[in-house]
């Protein structure tokens, strides 16, 4: 920040996007992805999921439509959000491949009980593993 704007640092801690961030460079393309992820996206949205989803994400596999309870904000295919437990701890963040609209129509429901609802294809996971990101020692959020 070149010094010339007012109360630079006020809104860098309410979450204004100030200045640029530099991520070290990662020999793996897919760690710098999930550090991507993880530090530079800003998530759109909240997704609840239930405890089995929510160790199946613990142990690095994909969230599913059926683990899904409650879908919270507004979201696009593509991009970031937040996946918490049912307690509200925060768990993961990762890159959806459904809408808000889309994933509120087929929470909880099985991939073919998904595309009748939806009556279009649906892909077969929420977030793929590939774009998931476990978060250390989650924190409590606030669900509105």
């Amino acid at each position: 920040l070149p010094g010339r704007e007012t109360d630079v640092l006020t809104r860098a801690l309410a979450g204004e996007d100030l200045g640029t961030l530099f991520l070290s460079p990662e020999k793996k393309s897919g760690r710098a992805k999930q550090r991507w992820i993880e530090l530079a996206v800003r998530p759109q949205g909240m997704i609840v999921v239930d405890n089995g989803a929510a160790q199946a994400i613990c142990k690095n596999a994909s969230l599913l439509c059926v683990g899904v309870k409650e879908v919270h904000g507004f979201f696009r295919p593509g991009d970031a959000v937040d996946i918490l437990t049912i307690e509200g701890t925060s768990i993961a963040r990762g890159l959806v491949a459904m809408s808000s609209a889309d994933l509120q129509m087929v929470c909880g429901k099985k991939l073919n009980e998904a595309r009748e609802a939806l009556g279009c294809p649906v892909p077969q996971e929420v977030v793929h593993r590939d774009n998931l990101v476990l978060l250390e020692g989650g924190t409590r959020v606030q669900k509105n």
